[in-house]
């Protein structure tokens, strides 16, 4: 299936599976984007073997939209750390961004939390 159509299968399909809450591994929209969207990717990218693909409907509870992203893994492996290219979903899943994003963890870990306190002299 082409890349274009499986993002309209996602957003389709959000709705329904966002209003379970908690992350449901047996739903299609879950294989969607973690699967079935990933593996397509992979196929465009082949030639780089550097490049892991990752779709994710949340840890845990659902996120108010799904996202997929291209990992350089001479980079990062992970969305947390470093940055990476990924495809973003509008909240109202009326658009998909591809966005470079910055994994933010690493910087609470280094200011030690996201309340960083400045003093003004």
């Amino acid at each position: 299936m082409a890349v274009g159509d499986l993002f309209k299968e996602i957003a389709a399909g959000w709705p329904s599976y966002l209003q379970t809450t908690v992350v449901n591994k047996k739903d299609p929209t879950y294989s969607l984007v973690t699967v079935d969207l990933p593996k397509e990717l992979r196929s465009t990218t082949a030639n780089f073997e550097f490049i892991h693909v990752e779709g994710s409907t949340g840890a845990g509870n659902i996120t108010a939209a799904p996202w997929i992203a291209l990992f350089d893994r001479r980079l990062t492996d992970s969305a947390t750390r470093e940055y990476y290219v990924v495809y973003l979903f509008s909240v109202d899943l009326s658009a998909v961004t591809l966005s470079l994003a910055f994994g933010t963890t690493q910087f609470e870990k280094q200011f030690h939390g996201p309340n960083l306190q400045v003093e003004v002299f």
